[in-house]
Parts: C-alpha cells; sequence; structure tokens
C-alpha cells in the first residue's frame, strides 16, 4: 500500500481470502483503492477453473466469477507472491488509453462498513460502472 502507484498491493484477509488493491499514491503514502469485482474479458475457463474448487448446486455464471474481492484474486491467480507486482507490466495487463476514461460510473456507501465510516453522504467512496454485472449488491455494516 505504501509502495509506487500502479502497483498491486495483494494481502491475505480473515485468514481465509487474497484481496487486491491498486496502489494509487506517492511513494511512502498509503493510498489504494480495493478491487471488488471486474469482468473477466478472456480467459474464463481458466478463472473458473480456480473458482469451481468445490462442487456446487448451479453453473457458475460468467458475471460471478470475479464477483467480491476474495473472488477477484482467485480468479486471477493472485497470492501474496504477487504483492508489489507492477500492473502495467508483466504478467498483468491492464490498459488505460492516454488521456484515461471516461465512463459512467456510480458511487455510495462503503460495503460491510457500519458507523459513521459507512455514511453514504459523507463517505460515498463505493464506485462501480454503471452498467458492469459483476458488481454485488450492496451490504450494509453491522453495528
Amino acid at each position: 500500500m505504501f509502495g509506487p502507484a500502479g502497483h498491486l498491493y495483494c494481502y491475505f484477509t480473515y485468514g481465509m481470502h487474497h484481496a487486491l488493491n491498486l496502489v494509487a499514491g506517492q511513494p511512502a503514502e498509503p493510498y489504494g483503492c480495493l478491487i471488488r469485482a471486474g469482468d473477466v474479458l478472456e480467459g474464463a475457463d481458466i478463472a473458473r477453473s480456480r473458482r469451481e474448487s468445490k462442487p456446487r448446486k448451479f453453473p457458475l455464471l460468467d458475471r460471478s466469477l470475479a464477483r467480491g474481492p476474495g473472488c477477484v484474486a482467485q480468479s486471477f491467480g493472485a497470492t501474496l507472491t504477487n504483492d508489489g507486482d507492477d500492473l502495467f507490466g508483466g504478467q498483468w495487463t491492464f490498459f488505460v488509453p492516454d488521456g484515461g476514461l471516461a465512463l459512467p460510473y456510480l458511487t455510495g456507501p462503503r460495503v460491510g462498513v457500519s458507523g459513521p465510516g459507512g455514511s453514504a453522504t459523507n463517505f460515498p467512496w463505493r464506485y462501480w460502472l454503471a452498467d458492469a454485472s459483476s458488481v454485488s449488491a450492496y451490504k450494509p455494516g453491522r453495528p
């Protein structure tokens, strides 16, 4: 999280899931963005095999391959060995055109956060693409 922008901060959370953050600040500044969901554009069969380690009642839909922080890491095969990886080179292929992207997005309260930090008015820090099918439903935090 304290590394250079454009790199991955990967950590193990709750003793069961890996999670990924995109480091966004200057070196030595702890700025990052949790990658909560995504669309698997290539390699859906590989992502599915990583996600289907246990028998399921229903087939795993493409839109659910990377729905939720732990599922994102699992679909992409990310582990602690990827902490610090450059997201724009090496094994990762994140592409942002010159000038960035102007995509319609929505904001809302953070998932699973209660108290003042979970206020949608004061902290609308959850962002998602308006038409993204992989974004999970909002779940409020427990007091």
